[in-house]
């Protein structure tokens, strides 16, 4: 099974964030649950997560990270 939504948030940021936590929480709730959250951009939060990563992390040593 598979559910798949789409949202127009146009300038609220804020909106988009929300939905983030709100999937976020949903995943807490129910184990067997999978999100995955892409904007105009692609996939946002690795690209938010990337500004966290050490610096010793390189693609050589962090395959299936």
């Amino acid at each position: 099974p598979r559910i798949s939504g789409r949202m127009i948030h146009g300038d609220a940021v804020d909106d988009e964030w929300l939905a983030v936590w709100l999937l976020r929480e949903a995943t807490r709730e129910y184990d067997e649950l999978i999100v995955s959250v892409r904007d105009s951009d692609g996939e946002f939060l690795l690209a938010e997560a990337a500004m966290h990563i050490p610096h010793w992390i390189t693609p050589e040593n962090s395959e299936h990270r």
